[in-house]
């Protein structure tokens, strides 16, 4: 019903409309690296990677999914669905309406076929969701993260994953299907693979850490009690997500092995982001700081870890605690992001995600006298169970440096990951930056 060349004209304007697409209006040029028509007739379903281009520079390659109806028909799912709706193209069979696959129920249902082919389901739901990627939901207990930016390799959220639940850490939700594709011949990497899509386990009922964070110090304010004495004490998670977070980190040294840590290339990354938004904060004193981390001779062994751990990244289930989305920071390249590092790069950014949730309920609450003394004790509280159910996990000693070292070190970490959330909330959140800068001049004091 249509090609491939019909379709690429219309790629360009639905990408700058898209929040995965990482660039400023659409692209100059739009070709197709790689394409499969999955399904044709009445419906055509296209799979697709194109690259986009801005003169010689090559802006990415993304992955699309897109249906194609007649347009003549009355197609109900297109109602109110605007941003997903491509356009109109005049083929030889008469006028079709292109659009994101995902919103048409039996096309979104073939698409888990080729990812999970063992699986079957009936009712497709997308996820409403801001993020690099698209999500699905089917029959409440799948879900189908599709990638959009397309590197070449592993795709470090299903490659850790993978590792992981074959090295039987329990903390992941169930991975029930892969969906790859080799680079083509006659492109750069030919014959390396591409990880496309994954299929895993929905936890229906499960709550982000980041909301029930937010849930428990709203509860302490309400009491006006101190955490350890309020119903709405985060203690215990704090201190169980130390645990979770100790063990992730010993199984992905298990599963990826240990390296020789490069403190100079950590201290480079931290100077190279300081670089970035140094007309923002205190730029001199942060290197000072940087510099003291750069001495450090024994910082122990470098392993893979998550990259972007944070509350929202941990999901309360009735089963249990879960670790998602092992992608990492999204604004950092890919190959930094994989780097091996220390592990206490990630508990840095937990540590930091206990700053943001105790600053947003304050901001909420700040007018109520006791508020701020509420705030800073949870977030206090939070920070010293956490670090103790991780120090206390098995093996975690033999990933770190002595006490003193890790003091340094940690807040080397947590400096540079709230200098990264400056540069965030400068370019998404300005009303935001606060949060960061005040955490940095506390690191400093």
């Amino acid at each position: 019903m249509i090609t491939v060349e019909e379709l690429l004209p219309l790629v360009a304007n639905h990408l700058a409309a898209q929040r995965w697409y990482d660039h400023d209006g659409p692209p100059e040029r739009v070709e197709a690296a790689d394409s499969e028509r999955w399904l044709e007739g009445d419906q055509d379903l296209w799979w697709l990677l194109v690259d986009a281009h801005e003169g010689d520079r090559h802006l990415g390659c993304y992955q699309l999914v897109l249906g194609a109806r007649p347009a003549n028909q009355e197609h109900p799912f297109l109602h109110g669905k605007s941003g997903e709706l491509l356009g109109i193209v005049d083929t030889d069979g008469g006028p079709v309406t292109v659009y994101d696959a995902f919103i048409d129920p039996p096309l979104a249902l073939e698409v888990l076929r080729r990812i999970a082919p063992s699986l079957e389901a009936h009712s497709v739901r997308p996820l409403a969701v801001e993020q690099s990627n698209t999500s699905i939901v089917y029959d409440e207990h799948v879900i189908v993260k599709l990638f959009r930016r397309i590197h070449v390799g592993d795709n470090p959220d299903v490659d850790a994953v993978t590792r992981l639940t074959e090295g039987g850490f329990t903390h992941v939700p169930d991975q029930y299907g892969v969906l790859e594709r080799p680079v083509p011949a006659g492109r750069p990497d030919a014959g390396s693979v591409q990880h496309l899509a994954v299929a895993r386990e929905f936890l229906i009922g499960a709550s982000d850490g980041w909301h029930l964070a937010l849930a428990s110090l709203r509860v302490i304010i309400a009491d006006h009690l101190e955490s350890a004495s309020s119903g709405g004490d985060f203690g215990p998670d704090a201190q169980r997500l130390g645990a979770i977070t100790g063990e992730l980190h010993t199984r992905l040294a298990e599963a990826f092995g240990t390296s020789t840590a490069d403190v100079s290339a950590w201290v480079g990354h931290f100077r190279a982001q300081l670089d970035r938004v140094r007309e923002h904060v205190p730029a001199e004193e942060i290197s000072k700081r940087y510099d003291q981390a750069s001495e450090i001779r024994s910082p122990g062994p470098a392993i893979r870890i998550h990259g972007d751990l944070h509350l929202g990244q941990m999901l309360r289930a009735d089963s249990g605690w879960y670790v998602i989305d092992f992608e990492g920071e999204p604004a950092r390249p890919l190959a930094e992001r994989i780097a091996p590092s220390s592990p206490l790069r990630d508990v840095a950014g937990m540590l930091r995600s206990f700053h943001y949730a105790a600053s947003v309920v304050h901001h909420e609450r700040g007018d109520e006298e006791d508020a701020s003394a509420l705030v800073a004790d949870w977030e206090e509280r939070a920070r010293t169970r956490f670090l103790e159910g991780y120090l206390a996990t098995p093996g975690i000693s033999d990933l770190l440096p002595d006490e003193a070292t890790l003091e340094l070190l940690l807040r080397a970490f947590e400096l540079d990951k709230a200098v990264y959330e400056v540069a965030y909330e400068t370019a998404y959140r300005p009303s935001w930056v606060g949060i960061p800068l005040g955490a940095i001049r506390r690191l400093l004091a």
